[in-house]
């Protein structure tokens, strides 16, 4: 049977390559945090927000989980999270996609299998994404480990990890994240 769904919004980052926080840019008329906020909040029980402790005022208003482990990255807010709620599973979305849709929410949580650890999208180029997918409560050990070993490559460490793979056309585009400020610009001057 499958756990209850949290959604966790990855905001905790320091946006150095943007310049700016990512979090906090306008994405036709919202903050990409409320954006990505009512994308996922449809399919969760309820949504946070994972960010560290120097979270932006903005955000004071939604429910937020603190990263504890020295802000390492998203490693960090989803071990955070799942520590916070160990028998929940989690869908999980970086802030910064802001060509993501409902339809491919629906195709991830649809295709989602509780018996994997983790299901999550594969782009053409034949890398996964771990940055828009479920995690279940069987992989916070590997995840835990990851972190007590300093290992911070969330694409190295889902290598260890029984991941289902789900489908949907347009992926690519889809997943395309925002992190530097031309990459913004050229989504931006694309609406």
């Amino acid at each position: 049977m499958a756990s209850d769904l949290l959604g966790l919004i990855l905001t905790g980052g320091t946006s150095s390559r943007m310049g700016k926080n990512k979090a906090l840019l306008n994405w036709r008329g919202q903050k990409m945090f409320e954006k990505i906020h009512d994308l996922i909040a449809p399919f969760c029980t309820h949504v946070y927000l994972s960010c560290s402790k120097n979270y932006p005022e903005e955000m004071r208003a939604y429910s937020l989980i603190l990263d504890n482990h020295g802000s390492v990255g998203p490693l960090d807010g989803i071990v955070t999270a799942m520590e916070a709620h160990p028998d929940c599973s989690w869908l999980v979305a970086a802030v910064d996609l802001p060509l993501a849709t409902t339809a491919l929410l629906n195709s991830l949580v649809d295709q989602r299998n509780v018996g994997y650890d983790c299901t999550l999208f594969r782009t053409s180029d034949g890398r996964i994404q771990p940055l828009l997918a479920i995690y279940e409560p069987s992989i916070i050990a590997i995840l835990r480990d990851a972190l007590n070993m300093r290992s911070f490559s969330l694409s190295k460490v889902l290598e260890q990890a029984r991941c289902q793979i789900a489908t949907h056309c347009g992926v690519d585009q889809q997943l395309f994240n925002m992190n530097f400020p031309k990459d913004f610009d050229t989504i931006k001057g694309s609406e």
